[in-house]
């Protein structure tokens, strides 16, 4: 009996050692297959952002000292010539002095006794300062006439303008301011400006121009009409400014006499007040410097 044990027990030790033995062999054999790794995913490459364009540089800030002290040429465009011959031309009415050094004041240029001496010669070519026989420069315009009219009139100069149509211009402009035309106009009396105005419309094309005095005036001086467009006008002939009555008045005459567009003419100018009121209300002003551009223009027709 133990004999029988002890033979299946030396059995079965044999037999796993066997099976062992075939299992080595068979993956000796046969190795495993290693599976081979998933390939990175491919990133999109994207190229890089230009970069930004260079800002230009600014150009450099000029000072009127520096604008002054440049040449002078002929076309001087910009309204860069326009405008410092309206500053020299402020300073030296101001000071009532034809000095060279008060224009560099007025401009603030040092060491400019050229260009100085050039401005003032054109304003000596545009009547802005008279010479006597013996050289000597006085200024002829008044701190008021130049504030009042020539400055405004030079600043809306075309920028485009050659130094010498500028100039030229700017004498057309002193000898009408000048001249004894204004001094028959602002002499007139009411009725006399009105008959003026009348006469003035009919040379700038209105037709049907004729007097409201039959129908009562009702803030009405003048009916015309331009273009099929009916115009209502107020004449005021004083001997200062005007303020807001004139401008109610007419405002208030277009809807008694039906027409389209308010105009009030005057030999002054109107008040800050005035000027306002005629926006707010959509009435023409027609002053002392459109009257005189009305009038250069209908005498070259």
């Amino acid at each position: 009996m133990p004999n029988n044990y002890l033979f299946w027990g030396v059995l079965i030790i044999l037999v796993v050692l066997l099976v062992i033995h075939l299992l080595s062999r068979y993956e000796s054999l046969h190795p495993p297959r290693r599976r081979s790794a998933p390939p990175p995913p491919q990133v999109e490459q994207v190229p890089p952002a230009p970069p930004p364009p260079a800002e230009p540089e600014p150009d450099p800030v000029q000072s009127p000292e520096d604008l002054f002290c440049q040449p002078i040429y002929e076309k001087y465009v910009e309204g860069r010539f326009s405008h410092l011959l309206a500053i020299a031309i402020q300073g030296v009415v101001m000071e009532q002095s034809a000095a060279v050094s008060v224009v560099e004041k007025a401009l603030g240029a040092r060491n400019a006794y050229r260009q100085s001496a050039k401005y003032l010669d054109y304003m000596l070519e545009a009547g802005v300062i008279a010479e006597n026989q013996y050289g000597e420069r006085r200024v002829v315009i008044t701190p008021g006439q130049a504030r009042q009219i020539i400055l405004p009139q030079l600043m809306e100069y075309p920028a485009a303008w050659s130094v010498s149509e500028v100039v030229e211009q700017l004498r057309k402009d002193i000898a009408f301011m000048l001249s004894d035309f204004w001094t028959g106009v602002d002499t007139m009396s009411g009725t006399e400006f009105e008959a003026w105005c009348m006469e003035l419309l009919k040379k700038m094309g209105f037709e049907h121009v004729e007097s409201t005095k039959a129908t009562g005036d009702q803030g009405v001086d003048i009916l015309a009409e331009k273009d099929e467009v009916p115009y209502a006008f107020q004449c005021k002939c004083y001997a200062t400014d005007l303020g807001n009555t004139p401008v109610q008045e007419v405002y208030a005459g277009l809807r008694y006499y039906h027409r389209n567009v308010g105009v009030v003419i005057t030999n002054r100018y109107f008040t800050t007040g005035a000027k306002a009121l005629a926006k707010a209300t959509d009435v023409l002003l027609w002053d002392r410097d459109r009257l005189k551009r009305i009038i250069q223009a209908t005498e070259k027709q």
